[in-house]
């Protein structure tokens, strides 16, 4: 009867899959000088202040607390009088994330596809491009595991 996880006797090894979750502080982590021109990773709740969005919040008469990335965007995502400011916190956040660059060094990302098999899956919930940009320069060296963006990508 086989075993989970299944193990290769004669090789002494594992050889089921292995699901690698990268989420909330990962990126920091990796990068903790910033992207390739110094630019922060931040985290989630820090885009209020990394995006200079307090004179935009208030621009757009949003009075409540926006300490709490996340609980702030759920509450305003889908009140019709907050659809410009829905609008320019996305295009805020695309045009951050899309400027990013990844070191021309080899980094903890490029470490971790590296370390992985083609069976194996990175499951992110990570908004910055920075793991898939590790993922296409390694993507010729060897068969790369699976990406999976959690939030979409």
């Amino acid at each position: 009867m086989p075993t989970l996880p299944y193990i290769d006797k004669e090789k002494k090894t594992i050889e089921s899959p292995h699901v690698v979750l990268v989420g909330a502080g990962a990126s920091r982590a990796a990068f903790p000088n910033g992207d390739a021109c110094g630019r922060k990773l931040p985290l989630v709740n820090e885009l209020t202040d990394v995006l200079d969005l307090k004179n935009t919040i208030e621009k757009y008469g949003y009075l409540g607390n926006t300490t709490n990335f996340e609980a702030f965007y759920s509450e305003i995502f889908d009140k019709p009088q907050y659809g410009d400011l829905v609008n320019e916190i996305q295009k805020r956040v695309r045009e951050y994330f899309e400027k990013l660059e990844i070191p021309n060094t080899v980094t903890i990302y490029d470490y971790l596809i590296l370390s992985l098999r083609e069976k194996d899956i990175i499951a992110t919930f990570n908004w910055d491009p920075l793991l898939l940009k590790a993922y296409l320069r390694n993507i010729k060296v060897k068969s790369l595991p699976t990406l999976v963006f959690l939030h979409g990508n």
